[in-house]
């Protein structure tokens, strides 16, 4: 790789790789695509994966240069990175290969690559079965001709014509983790969903992902009533007994506030992504923008022309994920003031 000799069995397949190249990564974007992310979980997540990734060059470097300081000195950060986003990209857990096969990584266990099976592309529901010989295990699966290394096959479920791609399924993930991961992102991808963090939770895990149409939002909302709630035991120590039902509604209308406001701040914090194939290509690649704009916005693909005008058809992301989370949220406030009124408290409503 640039003056680095690939001295190994796999240097067929590693030469392949570079040979392919065109692959698109979160952490090999140029500075303004970078920038197209800012206010999306994505952007945070990169740079931490960017921070981690150079700290460990370092550590390779520094290593490598105790037994050999030129090979050190021509051990580059974009060699590194290169090989850093096949392996995130490539990669399956060595438990795959164990008698006990599995997809889950372990604290023993390694990335490991599995040329050939590591091309397919990613098909979301595409029905696949991982069937792994070991020669130690006992299995009613043996390959021909016999051999003792463990031998592995992805088996399609479905019939596929000759001459067209075969798919395999990298699971159900958000926009987010599949290109943070691998690169791509999916037209209107119905995994999509947020991360939220919710200052003031007290519990183990304040950190929750929601969804579209707000699927996953009953926990957010119970971690918000609580961190609301905390904070006016705190503030409201000395409310008198017979003004506890009328504070408990009041109290409960804030909690919406709030969940309203962390929606509203949420959304404008996300960027407004370019028309796909109006920028400019040494600024942004229209292949990087139409990613992100999947991501942010979900998608604004052309579908046809009538009398001169420009037709849309619009499938939203992340924006559609908050405004969705905002209805929710006003859907609460409502609940509140309905409860209210049953129990007799005045609720006059903002107008």
């Amino acid at each position: 790789m640039n003056g680095l000799k690939l001295e190994c069995k796999t240097k067929k397949f590693t030469a392949w790789l570079l040979e392919k190249g065109g692959y698109i990564h979160p952490d090999v974007l140029f500075e303004p695509e970078l920038e197209l992310c800012r206010g999306t979980n994505l952007y945070g997540a990169t740079l931490d994966r960017q921070k981690a990734w150079e700290a460990e060059w370092t550590e390779c470097k520094d290593t490598l240069g105790q037994s050999d300081a030129s090979l050190a000195d021509r051990f580059t950060w974009e060699q590194y990175l290169t090989a850093s986003t096949y392996v995130s990209s490539r990669a399956f857990p060595s438990t795959l290969l164990s008698e006990t096969p599995s997809l889950l990584s372990t604290p023993t266990s390694y990335p490991i690559l599995l040329p050939g099976v590591d091309s397919l592309n990613h098909a979301r529901g595409q029905p696949v079965s991982w069937v792994v010989f070991h020669p130690n295990s006992a299995t009613s699966y043996s390959p021909s001709p016999a051999t003792p290394e463990p031998v592995i096959s992805l088996v399609l479920h479905c019939a596929t014509p000759g001459g067209c791609e075969l798919f395999n399924n990298y699971g159900p993930k958000p926009n987010a983790e599949l290109i943070l991961g691998y690169g791509f992102s999916l037209r209107n991808n119905p995994d999509d969903t947020i991360v939220l963090k919710i200052g003031g939770a007290q519990r183990e895990n304040s950190k929750w992902e929601v969804g579209r149409d707000a699927n996953g939002a009953e926990p957010v909302w119970e971690a918000i009533k609580e961190a609301v709630r905390a904070q006016n035991r705190h503030d409201h120590s000395e409310i008198e007994e017979d003004e506890s039902n009328e504070f408990c509604a009041e109290e409960e209308l804030w909690e919406t506030e709030v969940l309203v406001e962390m929606a509203e701040d949420l959304l404008s914090r996300l960027p407004q992504v370019p028309c796909v194939g109006t920028n400019d290509e040494n600024l942004v690649r229209p292949e990087v923008a139409e990613m992100i704009d999947h991501y942010v916005e979900g998608t604004v693909s052309l579908s046809c022309m009538i009398f001169g005008h420009l037709r849309f058809d619009i499938n939203p992301g992340q924006r559609d994920i908050l405004r969705s989370l905002m209805e929710f949220a006003e859907a609460k406030e409502q609940q509140v003031i309905e409860r209210a009124r049953e129990l007799g408290i005045e609720i006059v409503e903002d107008l």
